[in-house]
Parts: C-alpha cells; structure tokens; sequence
C-alpha cells in the first residue's frame, strides 16, 4: 500500500496534476464544441429514446479520428463459419495510429455475428407474407398506419444467412472503430456505444411499413404519390455515406435511377429500388 510521502511522488507535484487537470478540461470542451458545430445528428449519431447520452455513429467516429489525427488500423480477426448452417462470428481488433508521432493510443474490440436479432430475423407487413405460411406461430407487433388503421408486421426467420457475412465482418469492423474512438478520444461522457438500435434509418428491413390504401372506384388514388418521411431520408443519405457516395452522386444517382430531380420528389417504391442499388454497390 502506498502512503505518505511516496503517494505524492508516485502521483506526481500538485502543479503538475493541475496542468493535466486544465489540459483535460480544454480537450473535453474541445470535444463537446466540435459535437455542436461538426457532428449531424441522424448521421454521425443518434438519440435512442430512453437514454441520457446521444449514440455515436461510424461517420461520427472517423470525424472524432479526424479531429485528433488518428488514422484506424486493423490488427486482427478472427472468424468462424459454418457453411451449412450459415452462421458465421467475428471478432475484430483495431487500434488507433498517431498519423504524427505513429504512436498506438488506443485499442478497441467488436463482435458480430449472424445469431443477432438483427441479422437473425425480418419483420414483414402481413400483406407481403407468403399465404402458405402459418401466421399463428409467428410473432408480430400491431403499428398504425399514418390513416388511423393498424395492421401486423411478422417476425420471420432469415433463410439466407450465407448473405449477410460480409455484414456481419463491416458490423464487427465498425463496432471496433467506436470502442477505439471513444476510448482514444476519451468521449464516452458524450456519446454511448453504438447500441444498434435506431430503427429509424439504421434497420431497412421494413420499408413500406403501411399497408396498401383500400382500393376505391376513384382513380386519383391509384396516382397518389407517398412522400418520403423525414426519416426515410435519413436512411437513404445514411446508406449512401456507407458506401462512401457524396450527396452530388446520390443527387444525381436519383436523377439516373427515378428520373426526379430531387430527393423529395421520389416516393417509397423509388425509395426501395434505390436502397437495392446502393446495397448491389
């Protein structure tokens, strides 16, 4: 146990854990300036109701590294696959360089594999459901559509789980780089861990969420346009940035893709076509 005289050497001079003090407090108010001024919400984090602290998002991640000069490394991974089943587990390892002085400052670990909820199942609108499956030994949750109606989504198990390797490797990948930056930038009194759970713009499972509008003898209907929802947006940029395309190429993918000159022109089935292309990128 240390006492005395050698607590005071072993934590150095009061002047010297007062600079630290001061150096601490100055990089933290950097941190929360740079939070206010640079960082997008729905981009580079997110609010999940029910926390206290906003969750930092990958873009948001490699805009701290920035900041601080940190270029990421990959160190190591580790797989395992089953080629019958389909399942598949990595663990990744990255660590954080100094791009300057080459320094490692931090290290940091993600997982990921396809027994996740999130990979592991799909929640599909009734209406899309094939009619021989049994709806009575599904689960389903009850949503309400924007016309006051409620329909079910079902929870349906993924059949193809050799597709989803490759996203569960860039998930384990990502989940590394967050565990780094909020370890190397010292943010985690601002932001979570990437919790995984802004179904918003995150999870694409369920696009057209509403069911179809009753057929009627009034042909205006069948013209109607369904307008993107704010966060249907979100989700179409959000997909866009992950395949590294700027805002002029999806502009102008858009223009290509649905002939609309403008991302609030497209409705939801262009929505969809659009999320497929990108995904095929």
């Amino acid at each position: 146990m240390i006492e005395g005289k050698e607590l005071i050497e072993f934590q150095g001079s009061a002047r010297d854990m007062e600079y630290r003090l001061a150096e601490m407090q100055e990089q933290l108010d950097i941190v929360q300036r740079f939070f206010q001024k640079i960082m997008v919400k729905g981009q580079d984090y997110g609010i999940i109701p029910g926390t206290d602290k906003p969750t930092l998002l990958k873009p948001g991640a490699e805009k701290l590294c920035e900041l601080y000069g940190f270029a990421p490394i990959i160190k190591d991974i580790k797989e395992e696959k089953d080629n019958e089943t389909g399942f598949c587990h990595y663990l990744v390892i990255l660590t954080l360089l100094h791009k300057r002085s080459g320094i490692v400052v931090a290290e940091g670990v993600g997982e990921a594999n396809t027994s996740e909820d999130k990979f592991r199942w799909r929640w599909i609108p009734e209406w899309k459901l094939s009619p021989d499956i049994d709806r009575s030994s599904l689960q389903f949750r009850t949503e309400t559509a924007k016309d006051g109606r409620q329909y079910r989504l079902y929870r349906i198990e993924n059949q193809s789980p050799h597709s989803l390797w490759n996203t569960v490797l860039k998930m384990a990948k990502k989940r590394a780089l967050i565990d780094a930056t909020l370890s190397a930038t010292r943010s985690s009194g601002i932001f979570t861990q990437d919790m995984e759970d802004l179904q918003d713009w995150i999870d694409a499972e369920v696009i057209e969420t509403e069911p179809p509008k009753p057929q009627t003898n009034n042909t205006k209907t069948t013209n109607e346009v369904q307008k993107l929802s704010e966060a249907q947006i979100r989700l179409l940029y959000g997909k866009a940035k992950e395949k590294g395309l700027t805002n002029e190429a999806l502009h102008k993918m858009v223009n290509e893709v649905t002939g609309k000159e403008s991302v609030k022109d497209i409705d939801r089935k262009d929505l969809e076509v659009l999320l497929d292309t990108i995904q095929q990128m």
